[in-house]
C-alpha cells in the first residue's frame, strides 16, 4: 500500500504519442483516454516538476482520484539530502498541479522542520566575500537556516586615510 511504501511518479501509467497533424489517429487514441488517470499523473509530474526532480532525486508520489477530489501521497529524502519526510495532501481535481505544487510545500516545510535548528525555515543572505563571512554560513546551516551567498560587498583598507583623531581636534 502507498502509506507503506510511495512509488516514484507516475508509475503504471502509460503515455501514447502521434503526430499532431493526425486526427484519425487522434480519434483512436482517445478512447484509450482515462480522465482520473490523467489527473493523478498531472499531480504527480507536478510534484516531481517542482522539486526539480529527475531520476537522481528521491521522490515518491502517488496521487489517487476519489470523489471529485485528488488525494496526494508524497515523500523525499531518507539520503545525504536530508531525512526522510512525508505528507498527505488533499485538494480539487480541477487543478492537480496546485495539489501537487501545495505537496511541493508542505514536503519543504517539513524537511527543515525534520532537520531542527533556531533558525529551520528561515532564508538568510550573506553579502559579504566568501573570504571575509568566515564561518557565518557554516554556523547559520547547522541552524537550519537555507543560506545563500551572494558577495556584493567587500572591505577593503584605505591608504592614506586620515583617521577621525587626527582630523579633529578637540581643545
Amino acid at each position: 500500500p502507498h502509506t507503506v511504501m510511495v512509488p516514484a511518479p507516475g508509475q503504471g501509467a502509460l503515455a501514447i504519442q502521434i503526430r499532431a497533424e493526425d486526427p484519425r489517429m487522434a480519434a483512436l487514441t482517445m478512447r484509450l483516454h482515462h480522465e482520473q488517470a490523467s489527473i493523478e499523473v498531472r499531480a504527480e509530474r507536478s510534484v516531481l516538476s517542482g522539486l526539480g526532480g529527475g531520476c537522481a532525486v528521491p521522490v515518491g508520489v502517488a496521487a489517487h482520484y476519489e470523489a471529485g477530489g485528488i488525494i496526494v501521497r508524497a515523500c523525499m529524502g531518507g539520503d545525504e539530502s536530508g531525512p526522510l519526510v512525508h505528507v498527505v495532501v488533499e485538494g480539487e481535481a480541477e487543478d492537480p498541479e496546485a495539489v501537487g505544487a501545495q505537496a511541493v510545500h508542505r514536503l519543504r516545510e517539513t524537511a527543515r522542520a525534520a532537520v531542527g535548528g533556531r533558525l529551520a525555515g528561515r532564508r538568510i543572505l550573506i553579502t559579504r566575500a566568501q573570504h571575509q563571512a568566515g564561518t557565518l554560513h557554516e554556523l547559520l546551516d547547522r541552524e537550519g537556516a537555507s543560506v545563500l551567498e551572494v558577495p556584493v560587498i567587500t572591505i577593503e583598507p584605505i591608504e592614506d586615510a586620515i583617521l577621525p583623531d587626527a582630523a579633529f581636534h578637540y581643545d
